[in-house]
């Protein structure tokens, strides 16, 4: 497993100020781990990302911003050479980027090939900075003073009015009676139901939580309350998008201790709602402070435990493990008011 010590893990950075689908895929590295199958991807990427080996579809075990984990064709596993690993998250040459990854041993250096042909003239970079404030200027020479008019002459002071007379007061009217009191109005009519906004039940009724809308590159979620945690888990049609271990390998943990010992955390985000998952019919998801924490071994649900000789870092929270059936939730989920 060590032969993943060298790769850089760093599963979240800081958001920049431009948005991931505009930043151009980048790769750094990709290490083959012969044990599991699996191929050890770092570099910057945009979201949902398609990956292809020697032309052949791969699956995407996990992916994070900096970090993937894809499975490796069997048929590549034992046919030593080198292949190209073609990363796409969206249209257009920034949207795709190429890797050669090297399986099995690493024959002697060739000889130098001939220069390529000259690339195509690259897009402009971003705007500069802006600069630093002039100097400031001399001061202007002060005009003449202008001349002083002429102070002009006082008003005369009107007279005094008279006063006037006081008016005589009126007298003071008569209290009123006390009025019979009315008859009671009838009911008014019920009004309309107002509109809420929508959320996720299942077939009986019972609400499962918030209904977030999803886009082209990010699928439909609802936000549910897990032993006092808000979490956001995404959704396939009627049910919750879950993954079994049994046939496939599923999302990624991490360790401050090499072999995988010690306390499990899973990435998290300086935000009020956390990113969980359903595993094996329990939910998984990050509880607590989010912060930066030193990792040496990642754990591959369903795939065993990667050692890193050189520790990275990662953002992430103490992972928590409930039962799905817990919740209380049936089948058949639909959106309701």
């Amino acid at each position: 497993m060590r032969k993943l010590a060298a790769v850089v893990f760093c599963l979240v950075c800081a958001q920049g100020t431009v948005s991931a689908e505009s930043r151009p895929n980048v790769v750094t590295s990709a290490v083959v781990d012969y044990a599991s199958g699996l191929v050890l991807v770092t570099g910057q990427f945009g979201f949902n990302p398609l990956v292809a080996i020697d032309g052949m579809a791969v699956r995407v075990v996990s992916a994070a911003p900096q970090l993937m984990v894809v499975e490796l064709p069997a048929s590549l596993l034992n046919e030593p050479g080198t292949y190209l690993l073609t990363v796409t998250t969206s249209q257009g040459s920034r949207g795709t980027t190429t890797f050669s990854i090297a399986v099995g041993a690493i024959g002697p250096k060739g000889p130098r090939g001939e220069a390529g042909a000259r690339g195509d003239k690259g897009d402009p970079g971003l705007p500069g900075g802006k600069g630093d404030k002039g100097d400031k200027g001399d001061p202007g020479t002060a005009g003449a003073a202008g001349t002083r008019g002429d102070k002009g002459d006082k008003g005369d002071k009107g007279d005094k009015g008279d006063k006037g007379d006081p008016g005589t007061p009126g007298a003071n009217g008569l209290n009123g009676g006390t009025g019979e009191k009315g008859d009671k109005g009838d009911t008014g009519n019920t009004g309309p139901a107002g509109v809420g906004s929508p959320h996720v039940a299942d077939a009986a009724g019972t609400l499962v939580g918030t209904f977030v809308p999803g886009t082209a590159v990010d699928p439909e979620k609802v936000i549910v309350n897990v032993g006092g945690d808000w979490v956001q888990l995404k959704l396939t049609g009627a049910a919750f998008t879950s993954c079994s271990t049994k046939t496939t390998f599923c999302g990624l943990t991490a360790f401050e201790k090499t072999r995988c010992e010690g306390t499990e955390y899973m990435e998290a985000h300086d935000t009020l709602v956390q990113d969980g998952s359903v595993i094996d019919d329990a939910i998984r998801y990050p509880s607590g402070p989010a912060a930066t924490r030193s990792i040496w071994s990642i754990s591959v649900a369903g795939g065993g435990c990667m050692d890193f000789d050189a520790a990275g870092t990662q953002v992430s929270a103490p992972m928590k493990s409930v039962p799905l059936s817990s919740l209380g939730f049936g089948s058949g989920f639909h959106l309701a008011k």
